[in-house]
């Protein structure tokens, strides 16, 4: 019996420090203060596709060895937080 209830816990252990629990958590702790987080993170998902869609459709129209494409990539990993390599 001991063995058993060793191995329940070890296992409930496991799925407690799982990333799925955490978020479950989070989404729990979230809709008690009366949010919608999963409206949120649509949202932000919808921001974010409309906002590479219009990456594309600026860099389909740019000459791929002009300044304004350097320019267009300078700008779009300054905005996505990293720097930009040699180009």
């Amino acid at each position: 019996m001991q063995g058993r209830l060793r191995v329940v816990q070890a296992h409930t252990a496991l799925l407690k420090n799982h990333t799925m629990h955490a978020l479950g958590e989070s989404i729990e702790r979230a809709e008690k203060k009366g949010l919608d987080p999963l409206a949120i993170m649509a949202n932000r998902l919808r921001a974010q596709i409309t906002e590479r869609r219009q990456e594309l459709y600026i860099g389909q129209r740019l000459q791929p060895e002009s300044s304004m494409a350097e320019a267009f990539l300078r700008q779009r990993q300054q905005r996505l937080g990293g720097g930009i390599a040699a180009v």
